[in-house]
């Protein structure tokens, strides 16, 4: 007996149950013209080929893959792409190989082939006997017409194929009209789209579909969702997206955005006047989750798809001390553990991450009344009082972490002078700027009586160099605490805010 056969996993159940006629692969091929297989462009994606050879134990002669046509694809002798080289490679290379010849004889082996561009291929199997010797000069081949479609899915940033990652937007050019809660603070999102948020940020994406076998279609469906990897906290549940046709084959979504709480992912359109829609268009996320996707082309593959959230993310390490007095403290744990994530969650748009260090407790120093004291020296404003060095000695004294955290101190009140309360200071480095206090700078000082949502964020972006306050009242620099969290809090943060943050000694 003599005979040779090869077949692909032309159903894509991943498996290739036998090389011959009634197989369930044969009869997906069988409904094609000539026998073609029919398959999508996939990097990486590779797709299962059996092969099996029906000769004789003494007939000499050699098994041979051979490949050819103008689709740029390759043959691996395993499941995966980063197991050693390709047997086969029609990619456009030089170094192109289009013949293996197996040094082993076998029965049946599996090779995994891998689509890189559209054309029209030819893979064909075959043994062949010695040609010095007639008597056994024998031949046999088995072919496969294969047909490469164009597909792929991409995230777009500025009409840009983004590779590596998508950034949590700043909500650019986002609000008209100072600073007002649900009512008469206007988002600019109008119903009829003539001016929209969303497509002013950006860090705005798209999500686009190229899928050949659908060039007729008007639309395709794709489901979009987040995951954290260590917080389910940030997922945005799956949602289905309509992609309308923009040329035959090619399918985008509208302008979407990454967001970092749950205020921004879940407002209220209704009370702002907002496109009903808008909500369906913004995905919760935080710095290292992952924007993914779904969708299920014209060969009935499943598609899915990803992108990490974040581009080059640095991180600022962060410990918390509470002061206790008469062994009270003056803020439960979790109320300064909020503070926290809220700072993480305000950071995410500036690609750095918030990671928690040592929570401690400490005692008020015993010359330091914790309701009357006071932290800029009355002698000098760019100085730090006697108080405030000796309140953040005992804190820092207490953290376990080292050096290189910033501190949350948590103390019953602050004053920054000795008649004025504030919210929270930061001992910026920026402002104390005299020698006798740099083991004390820029650390923040956070009242738990004037506690507000972005205090500790607001005090640690003077931490980390942001020098200024600005008259935005959306913008997390603004000089007067909100007691809310909504989307018109003040939360946001400008680039250049990010830059001098990023390039701070403290961001790693």
């Amino acid at each position: 007996v003599l005979g040779v056969a090869l077949m692909p996993d032309a159903d894509s159940d991943g498996a290739v149950a036998s090389a011959l006629p009634g197989a369930p692969d044969h009869a997906v091929l069988v409904l094609s013209s000539n026998r073609t297989w029919h398959v999508g462009v996939a990097g990486n994606a590779l797709k299962k080929v059996r092969l099996s050879a029906y000769v004789g134990a003494g007939v000499p002669g050699t098994l041979r893959l051979h490949a050819s046509g103008d689709a740029r694809f390759r043959v691996w002798p395993a499941p995966a792409s980063t197991n050693g080289t390709p047997l086969l490679s029609l990619t456009g290379s030089p170094d192109d190989v289009s013949d293996y010849d197996f040094p082993d004889r076998f029965a049946d082996r599996e090779v995994y082939a891998e689509f890189l561009g559209p054309g029209d291929a030819e893979l064909a199997f075959e043994f062949y006997g010695p040609k010095y010797d007639r008597r056994h000069r024998f031949r046999a081949e088995a072919t496969q017409k294969i047909r490469v479609y164009a597909r792929a899915i991409d995230f777009l940033v500025n009409e840009t194929v983004v590779t590596n990652s998508l950034q949590v937007a700043k909500w650019e050019s986002a609000f008209s009209n100072g600073y007002v809660q649900a009512g008469s603070y206007i988002v600019t999102n109008a119903v009829f789209r003539r001016s929209e948020f969303i497509s002013a940020d950006a860090d705005r994406f798209r999500v686009r579909v190229t899928d050949e076998r659908r060039a007729d279609a008007g639309a395709v469906e794709v489901a979009l969702w987040t995951e954290h990897p260590g917080d389910s906290t940030y997922n945005a549940a799956s949602r289905v997206m309509t992609l309308p046709r923009v040329s035959p084959g090619v399918f985008a979504s509208t302008n979407l955005l990454l967001v970092s709480d749950w205020d921004d992912a879940h407002f209220n359109t209704t009370a702002y006047g907002v496109a009903p829609n808008s909500t369906n268009r913004l995905f919760l996320s935080q710095l290292l989750s992952n924007m993914c996707g779904l969708y299920v082309d014209g060969w009935g593959q499943t598609n899915v798809f990803s992108a990490p959230v974040g581009v080059d993310v640095k991180s600022v390490g962060v410990d918390v001390a509470i002061m206790r007095t008469n062994g009270v403290a003056c803020i439960d744990t979790l109320d300064a553990l909020v503070q926290v994530t809220l700072a993480k969650e305000r950071f995410a748009q500036a690609n750095i991450t918030v990671e928690m260090g040592s929570l401690v407790f400490f005692d008020a120093p015993p010359q330091v009344d914790p309701d009357n004291w006071y932290v800029v020296s009355t002698n000098d404003p760019f100085q730090l009082s006697p108080g405030a060095r000796s309140v953040v000695h005992e804190a820092l004294a207490s953290v376990t972490n080292g050096v290189n955290n910033r501190c949350l101190i948590f103390v019953p009140s602050i004053r920054d002078t000795p008649n004025h309360q504030v919210a929270g200071l930061a001992t910026a480095k920026y402002r104390f700027i005299y020698a006798v206090d740099r083991a004390y700078t820029d650390h923040c000082l956070i009242s738990a009586s004037q506690i507000a949502p972005f205090v500790s964020a607001h005090e640690l972006c003077h931490a980390l160099g942001v020098h200024a306050h600005v008259s935005d009242k959306c913008n997390l620099m603004f000089s007067t605490v909100t007691p809310f969290t909504d989307v018109s809090a003040s939360k946001r943060l400008y680039i250049g805010q990010t830059r001098a943050m990023r390039l701070g000694e403290h961001v790693q």
